[in-house]
């Protein structure tokens, strides 16, 4: 017995078995930064806040949809700002896939002024992508095996589970992702930066210190 213990103590036997730890210990554990930007099989092709045309040139399918809408932002005071947006879709297929990608794009300069309406005003904002599992007979490929080694194994435990969305951040970008059912995901990403951009334009052009910045430009022009 004595001999035992000091072969432990020693290092000479194997350790012991490593105790599991609690998932909330390794919560924001990453081992791969996040996509900044738009990726296709592994290669970013855009970053986050390229203009649209460029999207549309990097796209060699034209079978894709390119649609104009309009979300609002309500202000402190009651008033309904529309923020300008555009989405490219398109899909493509795989062995084992297929797979439907929106691209999200928002026009930060349409709120300093409504001249800003071009295209190439329209910057990458997001990224969606809708998971479709193919039948593959047996064995069946399935969204959980795509979330688990497309994922967790690539990029670790999620900062955030809420029993429905895996949610990852870094410094450029947020990922949430989702199973659906046994043979759907769907991956979103967002920009930070683009984000952080949209709430800066509201503030410069709506908060109480930028209206009064606005109407001290227009002042300007009188001359009592």
């Amino acid at each position: 017995m004595l001999l035992i213990i000091l072969m432990f103590l020693a290092g000479c036997l194997p350790p012991l078995s490593p105790k599991m730890e609690n998932p909330s210990s390794l919560s924001g554990s990453m081992r791969k930064p996040l996509p900044a930007g738009w990726e296709n099989k592994k290669e970013l092709l855009a970053k986050w806040g390229t203009s649209l045309p460029t999207l549309q040139a990097l796209i060699p399918d034209t079978s894709i949809d390119l649609n104009y809408w309009e979300t609002y932002y309500s202000t402190e005071k009651g008033m309904r700002l529309p923020i300008k947006r555009a989405t490219i879709s398109f899909s493509r297929a795989d062995p084992v896939t297929i797979i439907n990608t929106d691209l999200h794009f928002v026009n930060v300069a349409y709120i300093y002024s409504m001249k800003n309406y071009e295209t190439d005003h329209y910057l990458l904002e997001s990224v969606v992508k809708k998971v479709e599992c193919k039948p593959t007979g047996f064995p069946q490929l399935l969204a959980g095996d795509i979330l688990r080694h497309k994922i967790l194994m690539v990029y670790g435990t999620p900062h955030e589970y809420n029993g429905i969305w895996h949610r990852y951040k870094d410094q450029n970008t947020g990922m949430s992702i989702q199973e659906v059912d046994d043979l759907h995901l769907i991956v979103k990403q967002k920009s930070n930066k683009m984000s952080t951009h949209l709430e800066k334009a509201i503030r410069d052009m709506y908060s109480d210190e930028g209206i009064e910045y606005r109407k001290q430009l227009m002042m300007k022009n009188i001359d009592l």
